[in-house]
């Protein structure tokens, strides 16, 4: 589907999109597309992007709702759902979970979004950073976790979950969780 063809889709259903996921198969790329029922407003989908482009959406106004990653010849590429609201986002691709920390740290910003992207003997990320609020805001981030991480997480009684995603790792399904509220602090280490 081209992001038209996205766009028209859930315009056409009355659909406010608030998901996004894409998987290859034979060669083509399939989404899946998550939406509640309203009006999608001014939403409006991009796929095949590069980092690139994603961040080029970003500098003029646009928030991502959700996004995806799939491996592309040497590269990934990028499905998306935005909306313009103006909240500032950075994108930032091929980095490390230091480079996530260094990034956000620098610019006063935390992650919303984390998709792991592929890397056996050197795991890599692209990630939604966001800046602060507010000086009490907290957050908490926590990449390529195995379930038994991601249920102490949750029960350490954060007042909510910002972004899950799971991933084929090299040692089975892992998790990237990103969560909100007073208690948050770093609660598991990295491996």
């Amino acid at each position: 589907m081209t992001p038209a063809e996205v766009t028209d889709r859930f315009t056409k259903m009355n659909r406010i999109p608030v998901g996004i996921d894409c998987h290859a198969t034979g060669g083509n790329i399939n989404f899946t597309l998550l939406s509640e029922i309203g009006p999608p407003g001014d939403a409006f989908a991009g796929t095949d992007l590069s980092g690139a482009e994603v961040a080029a959406v970003l500098r003029h106004g646009n928030r991502i709702v959700d996004y995806a990653a799939h491996p592309s010849l040497s590269t990934f590429r990028y499905a998306a759902i935005f909306v313009p609201d103006g909240t500032p986002q950075q994108f930032v691709e091929d980095v490390s979970e230091r480079d996530i920390k260094r990034i956000a740290s620098r610019f006063g910003a935390h992650p919303v979004k984390i998709r792991y992207c592929g890397g056996a003997d050197r795991p890599h990320y692209s990630a939604v950073l966001c800046r602060k609020r507010s000086r009490g805001e907290r957050w908490s981030w926590h990449a390529d976790i195995d379930a038994d991480a991601v249920s102490y997480v949750l029960r350490k009684g954060f007042d909510g979950v910002v972004d899950f995603h799971a991933f084929k790792g090299d040692s089975g399904v892992r998790f990237n969780l990103v969560t909100s509220g007073r208690q948050c602090q770093r609660v598991w280490p990295n491996r």
